[in-house]
């Protein structure tokens, strides 16, 4: 699975199963993990092609 698609499973899951909230937690957190790494990808991508 690549990260749009799973982010957007976490995505569907947070807004399909709110009353879930322990396992929406985790979607969350895994959300902002794979946008915090989506972020450093992209960065360093940035700083490579500068070189």
């Amino acid at each position: 699975m690549g990260l749009p698609q799973a982010h957007q499973t976490y995505k569907d899951i947070i807004n399909k199963y709110a009353e879930q909230k322990d396992e929406v937690a985790i979607a969350k957190a895994r959300v902002n993990y794979l946008n915090a790494y989506a972020a450093d990808i992209n960065k360093k991508a940035e700083q490579h092609l500068k070189e």
